[in-house]
């Protein structure tokens, strides 16, 4: 986009944008949260799993 195609926004597509933007952003932090979740919850269901199975041996 260049300076004068900027000039031309509403002040509203404006707000808009900045609004889609930082749903964005919040939107990616959750997504990364969850991985963290379910990456601990793998380690958690493995340990487990191999505990399991030295047990039965």
């Amino acid at each position: 986009m260049t300076g004068s195609e900027d000039n031309n926004l509403s002040d509203d597509h404006r707000a808009a944008m900045a609004g889609w933007k930082a749903r964005k952003e919040q939107l990616h932090r959750q997504q990364e949260s969850v991985y963290k979740a379910n990456d601990e919850a793998e380690k958690v269901n493995l340990i487990s799993l191999s505990k399991k199975k030295e047990g039965v041996g």
